[in-house]
């Protein structure tokens, strides 16, 4: 009987083992036994960030580095006048006027994404893992419904292509190698129009899974430059009456291999004219601008003829050495400025230089006192702010100790400046008089580059010793110059006055990396923006400039 029931109860166990192997079994999915449908979707197109920002983003400020900017020059045109031209990469909107913290860590927050219009005609290709030609699909956009669904196996991981070239009717064809063996490697497009065809492209690699939504949401990345030219003569009161302007190099055509998305130019190597509208006026803008071109630094800008009220200018090369990246959207500016000179603006002495206008004297400085004088004295030096606020911490006068209580809050990032790095706007926080405003970091980097600079005063570190400072004269006129007294600085804890005469701190309204960008002077020569102090409540003295 015992036998009876012992042989039962191993029957019954290799029957429940048999079940669970067989349950087993029919819940795990084999790969590629079954297939699901893609879901294909187009979101929009972005440019792609320029390496130049993002390594500006991601690395500190060395000494010295921002005189290496390569896209920036000053022209003379005639003794009254001069043309200051700058390319620049166009930093996405989430930047908030600075140089974006998720630059560096992510690469899909380093573009901005712009929509594409409805109709606009793009293709999918399926490659396996192999890269093997699996399918294809011509889609519109908009209209994705009506394309064949596309189904694909189960399990399995896919490489897919997509491109376009932003129009509604073309859609060029891809080539191969071997048409019997068609492979991604092999992929290309031949004879893209390196004016008109706004070649666009796509890659991501997916497993397709089941029950689930295998959604492939398309973001098109551009793949030809554009430009966006602006010449401003406002500052001269002319107007803008001729322009004939080129950039160069600029190829007809170029062919792309679709395994990357790489372009390569071809044709006969020449210039892209830049087509201007609305002259007679003192400020005119030039119709985007696609270029075809991938230049380390060898790209120019050349004005064949510029002329502004009744001056005529011809044959200037306004820039050279430029570094224009493929995919990269840049504005290029261009402002018509008047001679370097002294000047009283908006009731306060300044001078300008660069086209840029600055108080001649340190915000809180006795402003009836000559702001050149050799040595400097302590009327010159003004008050010391925290950054991003508007009350003084500390005046010229005030005693080298602690100071209490000493101010602790954190200030917000736009608490000087609530537009962006070119486009600065002044806040409420901004303690400079009517009609100026904290500099940003770029327009300190433009007044180093356009200067020479010397020391005057004894420099020693002494409570006592307001000599010092720094003097920055115009290289385009050396009677003009801007004197800087080296106040030292006020230290974070708890104010204690530090490195007068020996090293000059002044604040700009930029934040990098979370850090406040400052302008910082020393003796032997070192005089650069610095991020080495990135605690707000340091406090500096503030040079102005005008909120032009």
């Amino acid at each position: 009987m015992k036998m009876k029931n012992l042989i039962k109860s191993v029957g019954i166990l290799l029957l429940l083992a048999s079940g669970l192997s067989s349950c087993n079994k029919e819940r795990t999915p084999q790969s590629g036994d079954d297939e699901a449908t893609i879901k294909v979707s187009l979101s929009g197109a972005q440019f792609k960030e320029s390496t130049d920002i993002k390594n500006r983003a991601s690395d500190r400020v060395a000494p010295g580095s921002p005189k290496n900017t390569g896209q920036r020059k000053l022209i003379p045109i005639n003794r009254e006048l001069a043309l200051v031209a700058e390319l620049s990469p166009v930093v996405p909107a989430d930047a908030d006027g600075a140089i974006r913290k998720a630059a560096s860590t992510d690469k899909r927050a380093a573009a901005e994404q712009t929509d594409l219009a409805q109709n606009v005609k793009y293709k999918l290709l399926v490659f396996d893992s192999s890269g093997k030609y699996i399918t294809e699909r011509d889609y519109t956009r908009g209209q994705e419904s009506s394309t064949a669904e596309l189904k694909l196996k189960t399990g399995v991981q896919y490489s897919f292509v997509a491109y376009s070239v932003n129009s509604s009717s073309a859609l060029p064809a891809v080539s191969y190698t071997d048409a019997q063996n068609k492979t991604l490697s092999s992929a290309s497009i031949s004879g893209l129009n390196g004016d008109n065809d706004d070649f666009m492209y796509f890659r991501r690699e997916m497993t397709v899974m089941e029950n689930s939504d295998n959604n492939l949401a398309i973001v098109l990345q551009h793949k030809f430059t554009l430009i966006s030219t602006k010449i401003d003569a406002s500052a001269t009161g002319y107007n803008i009456t001729e322009i004939v302007a080129s950039i160069a190099p600029h190829y007809p055509t170029a062919d792309v291999s679709l395994d990357a998305g790489t372009l390569s130019q071809t044709g006969t190597q020449g210039k892209a004219d830049l087509t201007f509208s609305g002259l007679n006026a003192m400020v005119v803008n030039a119709a985007p601008k696609q270029l075809n071109a991938n230049t380390a630094l060898g790209g120019s800008l050349f004005l064949t003829k510029i002329t502004i009220g009744p001056i005529t200018a011809s044959n200037l090369t306004a820039l050279d050495s430029l570094s224009i990246q493929p995919g990269v959207k840049y504005n290029l500016n261009l402002s018509v400025i008047p001679n370097d000179t002294y000047l009283t603006y908006q009731g306060q002495s300044a001078a300008r230089i660069s086209g840029l206008i600055w108080m001649r004297h340190n915000l809180g400085a006795n402003y009836n006192l000559n702001p050149d004088q050799d040595p400097s004295v302590n009327g010159l030096h003004g008050n010391y702010y925290q950054w991003g606020r508007k009350a003084v911490a500390a005046t010229a006068t005030t005693g080298a100790g602690a100071i209490s209580p000493w101010n602790k809050e954190n200030p917000d990032d736009k608490a000087w400046n609530s537009g962006s790095e070119t486009a600065p706007l002044k806040t409420a926080n901004d303690p400079c008089p009517s009609g100026y405003r904290l500099p940003t970091a770029r327009e300190m980097r433009i007044l180093e580059n356009d200067v020479t600079d010397g020391n005057i005063g004894t420099w020693s570190e002494s409570a006592s010793n307001y000599s010092a400072a720094r003097i920055f004269k115009s290289k385009r006129n050396a009677n003009v110059q801007l004197t800087l007294p080296i106040a030292g600085n006020r230290y974070y804890e708890d104010g204690t006055l530090g490195k007068r005469g020996i090293e000059g701190f002044y604040w700009s309204s930029t934040i990098q990396n979370n850090r406040v960008l400052h302008y910082k002077i020393v003796h032997d020569g070192d005089a650069n923006i610095d991020d080495s102090s990135f605690d707000r409540d340091w406090a500096f003295p503030i040079r102005c400039i005008a909120a032009q």
